[in-house]
């Protein structure tokens, strides 16, 4: 504030700010300004998951015959997939289980599924074997038709 100036007259000063063309001053606006909120496309999705959930359809053909020693608690099964060898910790009594429904309803009568997360090193934790039978598919009847 110059010196000649009083203080009231300063505090109804104005600054004058030279003329400036409106493109240069929207596009210093814009270089100030926020950048707008781009709405969230279909691309942009993205999802997260705390663990991989894994679910293999085993073949009953290699439960055939299979004979469990009696007081072993644990078994590391081994599994072929897709080039990939996955190791299951299993508890034996569930491999037992899926022996006996493949000797009682036959390979062809039975689905054995491993499931499990599926951790690092191609290790499947929490895992668990079942054998569920399959059931038929009901036969329908397709009624001739009446002639005329």
């Amino acid at each position: 504030m110059p010196n000649d100036m009083s203080p009231v007259a300063a505090q109804n000063a104005t600054l004058s700010l030279p003329n400036v063309p409106s493109k240069v001053h929207d596009r210093l606006a814009q270089a100030v300004a926020p950048p707008p909120e781009r709405p969230r496309g279909f691309n942009d999705t993205r999802a997260s998951a705390k663990a991989i959930k894994v679910s293999l359809n085993l073949d009953p053909l290699g439960f055939v015959g299979v004979k469990v020693p009696d007081g072993m608690p644990r078994f590391t099964l081994p599994v072929d997939v897709a080039g990939r060898k996955i190791r299951a910790d299993l508890n034996c009594k569930a491999i037992r289980k899926a022996v006996a429904a493949v000797k009682e309803f036959g390979p062809d009568g039975v689905a054995i599924v491993l499931t499990g997360q599926l951790e690092k090193g191609d290790t499947l934790s929490s895992a668990g074997l079942s054998a569920m039978p399959k059931t038929p598919k009901p036969q329908v009847e397709v009624p001739a038709e009446a002639g005329p």
